[in-house]
């Protein structure tokens, strides 16, 4: 099993919203192949995403050792 530190989701304002987008998103910044990258979710994303968690508990990360300490 994998055990990983806790990242937060920080919700924004859409500054420069268009027609049909959201007026808000949850943005994170996540480190991949070592590199950092911004991501924006809807509450859409988000549900989805914490539905198939929930639904594939098997292959889910857990909290590290720090983060029951720190986080």
């Amino acid at each position: 099993m994998i055990r990983t530190r806790v990242g937060n989701l920080v919700k924004v304002k859409n500054q420069d919203k268009k027609k049909t987008a959201n007026s808000e998103y949850y943005s994170v910044i996540m480190k991949k192949d070592g590199a950092y990258i911004d991501y924006l979710f809807t509450d859409v994303e988000i549900n989805v995403a914490k539905e198939r968690a929930r639904k594939n508990g098997e292959d889910r990360v857990v909290r590290s050792f720090i983060s029951n300490i720190f986080d």
